[in-house]
C-alpha cells in the first residue's frame, strides 16, 4: 500500500476546508455587498465567485488528458462586473466544486505518478 490514498484524503480535506471558509464569508456578504466596489479598478466580490468555479471547471475536468486551460474558456469575462444574483453565484460556485470533487474522488491507486499538462 502507498501514502497516495492518505495524501488524497488530506488534499480534499483541505480543499473542502478552502471551500467552508469562503462560503463562510459569502453568506456574510449582503445581496449588494457582492457587486459592491470601493473603486473603478476593483472588482467587487462577485467576479471572483465567478472565476474560482470557472478555473476549477478548465483545470479539474479531463485533468489527466487534456491541458488544463480548456478552448472555450474566456477568463476576461471572468471578472467582469456583469449582474448576476446571489442564487446565479452560487449556482456557478457549486458546478465548480463538484467538477473538483468528482475528479479528486475518481482518482486512483497510480495516478499520482502520471504527468498532467499545465
Amino acid at each position: 500500500m502507498t501514502a497516495e490514498p492518505v495524501v488524497l484524503a488530506a488534499v480534499v480535506e483541505e480543499f473542502g476546508f478552502a471551500k467552508h471558509q469562503a462560503e463562510r464569508a459569502i453568506t456574510h456578504a449582503a445581496d449588494d455587498d457582492l457587486h459592491f466596489r470601493l473603486h473603478g479598478e476593483q472588482c467587487s466580490i462577485a467576479p471572483y465567485i465567478r472565476h474560482y468555479p470557472e478555473n476549477m471547471l478548465s483545470r479539474w475536468t479531463d485533468f489527466l488528458t487534456t491541458n488544463d486551460e480548456k478552448p472555450d474558456r474566456n477568463r476576461e469575462a471572468e471578472f467582469a462586473e456583469t449582474p448576476a444574483t446571489r442564487r446565479e453565484l452560487i449556482v456557478m460556485w457549486d458546478r465548480g466544486w463538484a467538477v473538483l470533487f468528482a475528479t479528486l474522488e475518481s482518482l486512483g491507486e497510480g495516478d499520482s505518478s502520471r504527468t498532467v499538462m499545465i
